[in-house]
């Protein structure tokens, strides 16, 4: 049978009647939707969450698909053609499941990816290093064998692998049930009878979903969204994403220690290719190749392998989806009273006006991500989404009816008359990150605050042995939404939306031993985020928000922005009232606390500052403001004028050793500083500390300084100017942690700057999992790429934290030398104003200001994250003019260029060389002759780079580097016999 025949039936198919006759598609977002009601999208929605296969497979014949940084040849084998739909939506084909014989091979545009990949194979796998150097050092692509996969995109080029396939075999049709169990086996029989081939791999398709769900990606919630956009909105293909799945020859082992026995699943053998067009899933590249698996305790693991980073378009100078919709403005009112007078939490209720703006094509819809984070668990409602003028906008969960979703996530029953989703089809929430955690946790912004020490008002939990180092905690929890606007948006104009909605926030916060740890719901987010974020939101904002002014307990508000006014409407409302505002703010929000406050007025070129304490704390209620300003004035030492007019100082609930240790306290927000006491216990009848606490004061004696200062800090880090991508929120978090860092040396001296810098190079050196570290240490030595750990990555982000800010704070500032670095940081500061940065754009900015090449660096440090383990090698010759010091320095990171410092000493004539040895492809060497004396020799004597080790070895025969050098010297060729005479 014809293949154009056998497709036509479902091409054919009405697409619920969307399509009004006569209407023709007009590009990317100017589709011929005409769903402009609940009911229907609800139905559309609902339609179109299942996959399955069909009865009919086709014969492989030197099929060839090529997409981002993958390419794939199935030389022979099937193909099974994946559908999803059903009516009265159209079937329609999302994808293939392969079985047979296949080549994939990944390419690497940044040469930082390729070093890292050979670095990876070499020294966990165990890989020759020959056998990779083509592809780690000469750019050639990785190549390895495929048996099976699936490959999943509405994009038309996945449906045209079938075109001119011969069809064979005939069997039943297997459909994906509603609990996932497929128990029978698809059997395939060749036309010509030479082969019967049984396809085990049946149940690959829901197998390698589930894998990838539990990952982070779920595949049916992006073929949904996606055929919204494609089938619906008139996006080209190139503008969806696509997914290929497929298990290799090759074992990564990112999940296994190497030498560990694999079972049967593989572990880490799968590789899976990934392409974003748009952005919407936010890993910060176009396209980018991982390899992930499980290991034996059953913990998933994650590492990119090959990635295509966004670049800004032309014109531009930042990067940003090519069609979009801009946040503008929003108009904000939130009123949040107790939930009941026995609740432990306060109710909200907002009200925001938002403005978009659309940029590269005429849109209809919205993504949104709503701000459910922190809200108590089923208590986030919607309660309308609408225009201006009340015109009511349909919207639909993305992951609304899925499988593998927590439904009793949020209750998002609408109002009858508010045309939302109805409780029966509303979707719940994927789960964040494991250190994420809700109002209480210590995790939100109130999280990123320090110990509040003796001078600033220090707070002791002593309990008893055993006391529980865990807070009451709700999972954060993100929420996203798509809505259909119920005209286009022409370029450059403007729309307007109403999003009310509803939650409960925890207020009073407890230990699980019953310990108060206060009365705050710490940061909470006001204002939704605008998908997809290939770059932050950013929001000039009006915000009026109100509590209970008279009642037995007092109410407090910590708002972003600056303060306009505050006031108490005792007698018509009863309520107590703050209006702020603010420009390119991003992470909009509140807190509502039960604390004493203390205002300061701005004055001197010094902002206002305002402080919010619990009582028993409020003896420091006059240390913050000084201390405030005198990280602003330290700032403005190397940084313009502070970009706010006020700050904001709130204190959130208490957060226990363990917490403290796991977290890290990196989160932080527009205008607000967020500080919270570490609870600490003792042994019955011990005077000592024991346990994480002491721990946590060993790891930071002065964390109270580092948490205002980084906070304070990140006003410019991360508000005025922000990360281009999710892929360069590095330099978010290592420049505002660095900068606290200096503002310590300049506060309290070298001391603690130098032991700060210590304890971190400690940490990531030689980790060490303790109880209160479990899961939060790399304890397989995996790379710190700072660029490619994305969202799906495993590495605890407190260590990639902790990577950054020593690479930035020491070892950066170091090589670039301390006035060149101020500089070009300053420059940043003022040229990108409002803007975004790319990790590029540092470099470039570095390079500029030094004058230096810091490409390999940043390719062998940012890009590929390998810390190294070194041996240095040394013999000495004595000869007639004395003697001569050899040294060969190798490394088992066999790819890329690193300076590794190395010192000689001799005490008896007080001669010194030093310097920096280039090791490339492993090996270094060096001979300094003239010397009196045997010399003392030290390797990185102040450690400007990391290593796992730093070992050195007297020889006396040929070192590494000799013997590599005479193995690389060509053969003589023979002298040529003498002609016979």
């Amino acid at each position: 049978m014809n293949r154009l025949a056998l497709l036509l039936p479902a091409l054919l198919l009405p697409c619920l009647c969307l399509l009004p006759s006569g209407e023709t598609r007009a590009g990317p977002g100017g589709g011929s939707l005409a769903v402009v009601d609940q009911a229907s999208l609800n139905t559309w929605w609902h339609s179109t969450n299942a996959l399955w296969m069909t009865d009919t497979a086709y014969r492989v014949d030197g099929t060839h698909l090529e997409d981002g940084v993958c390419s794939v040849d199935l030389h022979e084998g099937i193909l099974m053609p994946v559908y999803s739909g059903k009516a009265p939506v159209s079937e329609q084909q999302v994808g293939v499941v392969f079985v047979g014989k296949g080549t994939l091979k990944v390419d690497f545009p940044d040469a930082g990816d390729a070093q890292a990949f050979g670095n990876q194979m070499v020294r966990r796998v165990g890989s020759d290093p020959d056998e990779v150097r083509g592809v780690a050092a000469e750019g050639e692509p990785f190549e390895t064998q495929i048996t099976r996969g699936m490959i999943l995109s509405v994009d038309p080029q996945v449906r045209e692998l079938l075109y001119e396939l011969e069809p064979v075999g005939a069997g039943f049709v297997y459909r994906e049930s509603a609990d996932e169990e497929v128990d029978a086996e698809y059997v395939v029989t060749e036309k010509r009878g030479k082969l019967r081939a049984r396809v085990i791999a049946t149940n690959l398709l829901p197998d390698r979903r589930n894998a990838l769900v539990e990952l982070g990606l779920d595949p049916v919630a992006m073929l949904r969204q996606d055929r919204m956009l494609h089938d619906e909105l008139g996006f080209p293909g190139e503008h969806v994403r696509l997914v290929a799945d497929f298990n290799t020859d090759t074992s990564f082992r990112v999940a296994a220690e190497q030498g560990a026995t694999l079972g049967a699943r593989g572990y880490d053998q799968w590789v899976t290719c990934f392409r974003d067009g748009l952005g919407q899933s936010g890993l910060g590249y176009r396209s980018l190749a991982f390899t992930y698996g499980e290991d034996n305790q059953g913990d998933h693991h994650f590492q990119r392998l090959s990635g295509e980073a966004w670049r800004p378009a032309e014109g531009e100078s930042s990067v940003k989806p090519a069609v979009r919709l801009d946040p503008v403005s929003a108009d904000v009112l939130v009123e949040a009273r107790p939930a009941n007078f026995f609740s432990n939490a306060q109710r909200a209720k907002v009200d925001s006006t938002i403005t978009l703006q659309a940029h590269g094509a005429p849109l209809r819809h919205v993504i949104m991500g709503l701000p459910a984070d922190y809200a108590v668990k089923g208590t986030w409602k919607m309660r309308s989404l609408t225009l201006e003028d009340g015109t009511p906008v349909p919207w639909v969960a993305l992951s609304a009816d899925l499988p593998h979703r927590d439904t009793a996530a949020l209750d998002l029953t609408q109002d009858s008359t508010a045309g939302g989703e109805v409780s029966e089809d509303v979707g719940s929430v994927s789960q964040q990150d494991g250190t994420s955690s809700g109002p209480g946790g210590g995790t939100g912004a109130e999280a990123s605050a320090g110990e509040v020490e003796a001078d600033l008002g220090e707070t002791v939990d002593i309990g008893e042995a055993g006391e529980s180092r865990n807070l009451i905690e709700n999972t954060g929890y993100r929420y996203e939404i798509i809505a259909l606007l119920p005209e286009l948006v022409p370029v450059g104009e403007q729309v307007k939306l109403v999003v009310d909605w509803e939650a409960d926030w925890q207020y009073a916060n407890w230990s699980y031993q019953g310990r108060p740890l206060g009365t705050t719901t710490g940061f909470q987010p006001v204002l939704p985020e605008i998908l997809p974020e290939l770059y932050e939101n950013a929001w000039d904002f009006h915000l009026k928000m109100a509590v209970p002014g008279v009642s037995l307990r007092t109410f407090s508000v910590a708002a972003a922005g600056d303060t306009i006014d505050k006031w108490d409407d005792v007698d018509s409302t009863g309520r107590r009232w703050v209006e702020t505002q603010g420009e390119d703010a991003r992470d909009v929000g509140v807190a509502i606390g039960q604390w004493k406050e203390r205002d300061e007025p701005a004055g001197a070129g010094m902002p206002a500052v305002s402080v919010h304490l619990f009582f028993d704390t409020a003896g420091a209620l006059t240390s913050f403001p000084p201390e405030v300003r005198r990280v602003v004035s330290f700032l403005e030492r190397f940084l313009p004028d502070y970009p706010q007019e006020e700050v904001e100082v709130y204190q959130g609930a208490g957060s226990f050793a363990g917490t403290a240790m796991r977290s890290g306290f990196y989160d932080a927000t527009h205008g607000l500083v967020g500080v919270t006491t570490v609870k600490q216990y003792t042994m019955a009848g011990d005077d000592l500390d024991v346990g994480e606490a002491s721990t946590v004061a060993k790891e930071n004696p002065h964390l109270a300084q580092i948490m205002i200062a980084r906070q304070v800090a990140h006003q410019y880090w991360g508000q005025l100017l922000a990360p281009a991508t999710s892929r360069d929120r590095w330099l978010e978090t290592a420049l505002s942690d660095a900068y606290a860092a200096y503002y310590v040396r300049a506060a309290l001296g070298k001391d603690p700057f130098d032991e700060r810098l210590e304890v971190v190079r400690n940490n990531l050196e030689n980790p060490t999992e303790r109880a209160e570290t479990y899961r939060q240490v790399n304890r397989y030595r995996r790379p710190y790429s700072l660029t490619g750990s994305t969202a799906l990555s495993d590495v605890p982000h407190k260590m990639r934290a902790e990577y950054g800010f020593y690479f930035m704070t020491h070892m950066l500032r170091r090589k670039v030398g301390d006035q060149l670095y101020f500089l070009a940081l300053d420059n940043l500061a003022a040229n990108y104003r409002g803007e975004t940065l790319s990790t590029e754009q540092f470099q470039r900015a570095m390079e500029a200001a030094s004058g230096q090449d810091l490409g390999p660096y940043f390719d062998y440090w940012v890009h590929g994250g390998s810390i190294p383990d070194l041996t240095l090698q040394l013999r000495f010759d004595q000869g007639e003019q004395g003697m001569s010091v050899h040294g060969c320095l190798g490394t088992d990171v066999p790819f890329g260029l690193v300076e590794v410092p190395v010192q000689l000493f001799d005490p008896k004539t007080g001669r010194i060389a030093a310097g920096p040895v280039k090791v490339v492809q492993g090996l270094g060497s060096f001979t300094i002759a003239g010397w009196q004396n045997q010399p003392e020799v030290e390797l990185d004597p102040e450690k400007l780079i990391l290593a796992y080790g730093r070992k050195v070895d007297t020889i006396k025969g040929s070192s590494r580097c000799e013997e590599a050098a005479a193995a690389a010297e060509p053969e003589p060729e023979p002298e040529p016999e003498p002609a016979a005479e």
